[in-house]
């Protein structure tokens, strides 16, 4: 019997985000999910994902969603493929550390080059408006189905188009190939186009 593997956390998801900088191995969507789930977020929780300022200071929620969003992104960042150590996350929470201060060979805040709480930032926005979309959006399911539909159909179409024009493209039957293919793509709801 197969073993389910063993489902990754919040942090170690934003580790491998943050690493891969959006790249397959965690999604932007997933991560926002993730982080909808673990802080219990609500539309209601969204003028929240911005750095709070003067009233915004003294409303415990917006505090605690937006500083738990940052910590994680501090706790778990990657910048030009260093991990950040835990003194360098003291370094950024700590007001008399200037922004020209090299941390691990990063800036902590620079304007001019890659810094650390530049690259969270950025971070942040992709996150903030990944989670801003989930959340007005109510479900992800409708998209998802629709985005891999599209991926599907960009594909498959690609491999039949290929196949068919390609002069130096020798197929043993194709026309074997284009009935599985065409087969295939109605399984998955989708309808290849002849090619011209």
């Amino acid at each position: 019997m197969a073993q389910k593997a063993k489902a990754l956390t919040t942090a170690q998801m934003v580790e491998m985000w943050t690493r891969t900088a959006g790249a397959a191995e965690t999604s932007l969507a997933d991560l926002a999910a993730a982080m909808v789930k673990d802080m219990a977020l609500t539309k209601a929780d969204l003028p929240f994902l911005s750095r709070p300022k003067g009233e915004g200071l003294k409303n415990n929620r917006h505090v605690t969603v937006f500083g738990g969003i940052e910590s994680i992104l501090q706790e778990n960042i990657v910048v030009k493929g260093e991990r950040i150590l835990p003194a360098t996350v003291a370094a950024l929470r700590d007001k008399n550390v200037a922004g020209e201060t090299l941390l691990q060979g990063i800036p902590k805040s620079s304007s001019t080059t890659t810094a650390w709480n530049g690259q969270i930032s950025s971070r942040f926005g992709q996150l903030r408006k990944a989670i801003t979309a989930l959340l007005n959006d109510g479900t992800t399911a409708a998209k998802a189905d629709s985005e891999d539909a599209a991926y599907m159909l960009k594909r498959m179409q690609e491999m039949y188009n290929r196949a068919n024009k390609a002069e130096a493209f020798d197929l043993a039957d194709l026309a074997a190939f284009n009935a599985g293919l065409t087969n295939l793509a109605k399984m998955c709801g989708i309808t290849l186009r002849a090619v011209k």
